[in-house]
């Protein structure tokens, strides 16, 4: 239970340190809301600041249609795993009990992303890491995470 709780409080610290960014308002945007929405699929970068990685969070500050900014967060664990020295996203977002199953089993084998990678470092909408392959090696690593993930009236949501 301490690790949760850790995780829990660790995120809770991200959260608030992205408050800051409400008092900063995005500029005006004249876009309908359909015109808002579809801009964001698969590009949460257009529309999200002070994003961040956080333990094994995905946490920004982002644009709801109505312009008005909410801190969000996206437990990564749900959507990524590391592939033989590769990060890479599922191709759907795990349930809270499929996402504890298949965290235990990632241990067992050794293909838990956050087990087996390190130095991870996050720019623009790409996180960067090194991870262990399969025969041991470690290897360097990127994903592009705007590729699968948007903002949905300021919520950071995964995309199938």
């Amino acid at each position: 239970m301490k690790p949760v709780f850790v995780s829990f409080a660790f995120l809770v610290l991200c959260v608030a340190l992205n408050s800051a960014a409400f008092a900063k308002r995005f500029p005006s945007n004249d876009e309908s809301d359909d015109e808002l929405a579809l801009a964001t699929r698969n590009n949460f970068g257009e529309t999200c600041t002070r994003v961040s990685v956080c333990d094994n969070y995905l946490v920004g500050t982002c644009r709801k249609r109505d312009q008005s900014l909410l801190v969000s967060a996206l437990d990564l664990t749900r959507v990524m795993a590391n592939i033989d020295g590769e990060l890479k996203l599922r191709r759907r977002t795990l349930s809270d009990d499929e996402a504890q199953e298949v965290r235990s089993e990632m241990r067992r084998r050794g293909s838990d992303y956050q087990l087996t990678c390190k130095d991870y470092s996050f720019k623009g909408t790409v996180l960067s890491a090194t991870c262990q392959q399969r025969n041991g090696q470690w290897k360097p690593t990127s994903i592009d995470l705007n590729s699968k993930i948007s903002n949905i009236d300021g919520q950071l949501t995964y995309d199938v």
